[in-house]
């Protein structure tokens, strides 16, 4: 940082303090007591160099006026927006170079989602420089989405650690309904963030390894291996000795496809009767609101919406693997859709129901 840049970052902070008169002779003093010799030359170019440096940085509001403002009136300069600074502030450049890394480190897959973020990155920019206003209104005037605690996320730093450096881990594994714990020990691969209505947490994708086994040979067909564990649940974890472990990962091996066929988080992938995915076929009439939201908010990568000839049915396929969670997720809309195939689907929805309809006529009874 040359001598000028350390000049800037105090006349700024100076005119972001509550309180602080910012007329020329107290900006200089500011300075001139961090030891920096100070003419008004140099004072001069200094406020012409921040003017420009704010003005980029705050694009959209440069085009209403300039953002950096001497009040003839009182001599003093100052901010035309209060919350805003050159340095200390998000501007727009600034939001977008935060999505541009977000996007390039893999932590969102597409372009939408960053947008998302540079979008609601702003809201909140524009609403705190408009702060002073907040007392015209008793109400907050506008709503996010609460934020929730992403469970087990004091571990996500230590395990994405091991997952860099291949450290085999060891740890306890706790049961939601009781105290058991079992001890699983293995490979660390991958940890994803998941959230649906309500749950919000990380999860470690994991390859057991037997504590006498010397070799692992990572292959895209790996996948059909691997664990997943909700980290609120996994206690204790250590690394463990893997001196004599040889780690070999095929070209191609990727522990993301594990999910690439799941509605949701959880796999039956290591049950003996395991079938894979398969081809869900689901029914709407055409005139169902149901199907704008297919639509325009696809509920899988797979999917595609086919029409009968008559123009009076629409078809959703997709290629999932039957789970609790998708079986959840159609019988929410059991009284919009209707599931064609395949028929273990069919048949899980139909048990769900009629259960639905037992419990609910008992509780009318009652």
């Amino acid at each position: 940082m040359n001598i000028q840049e350390k000049r800037l970052l105090i006349i700024d902070d100076c005119l972001s303090k509550t309180g602080f008169i910012a007329s020329r002779e107290n900006l200089k003093a500011e300075v001139t007591a961090q030891e920096y010799e100070y003419s008004d030359r140099t004072f001069d170019r200094d406020i012409e160099k921040l003017r420009e440096i704010v003005g980029l940085k705050f694009p959209a509001l440069e085009e209403k006026g300039e953002v950096l403002i001497y009040d003839r009136k009182d001599r003093i300069y100052r901010y035309a927006y209060s919350k805003i600074s050159a340095f200390s502030s998000l501007g727009d450049s600034d939001i977008l170079s935060i999505s541009k890394f977000i996007q390039k480190a893999g932590m969102v897959d597409n372009h939408t989602l960053s947008g998302n973020l540079v979008h609601k990155l702003k809201t909140i920019n524009v609403l705190n420089q408009l702060n002073e206003y907040h007392s015209l209104i008793h109400w907050e005037p506008i709503s996010f989405q609460l934020s929730k605690i992403r469970n087990g996320e004091q571990q996500v730093d230590e395990i994405l650690k091991y997952i860099y450096e291949q450290k085999l881990v060891v740890f306890e594994k706790s049961n939601l309904y009781d105290d058991k714990r079992k001890v699983y020990s293995g490979l660390p691969l991958m940890l994803r963030e998941y959230q649906n209505g309500w749950y919000s947490g990380w999860y470690l994708l994991l390859l057991e390894i037997k504590t006498n086994q010397n070799y692992v040979h990572l292959t895209k067909e790996s996948t059909g291996l691997l664990r997943c564990f909700a980290l609120d649940r996994v206690h204790n974890l250590t690394t463990i000795n893997q001196n004599e472990l040889l780690i070999e990962v095929e070209e191609g091996f990727d522990p993301a496809n594990y999910f690439k066929s799941l509605f949701g988080i959880t796999r039956l992938n290591l049950n003996a009767d395991f079938e894979g995915s398969q081809e869900v076929i689901i029914e709407v009439d055409y005139d169902a609101w149901i199907l704008s939201y297919f639509k325009n908010y696809p509920v899988h990568k797979s999917q595609s919406i086919r029409f009968d000839n008559l123009g009076n049915k629409a078809q959703i396929h997709l290629e999932l693997e039957i789970t609790a969670e998708l079986v959840n997720f159609l019988f929410s809309y059991s009284d919009e859709i209707r599931v064609l195939q395949p028929l273990v689907l069919r048949k899980h929805l139909i048990e769900k129901l009629n259960k639905a309809i037992i419990k609910t006529d008992q509780n009318g009874t009652n």
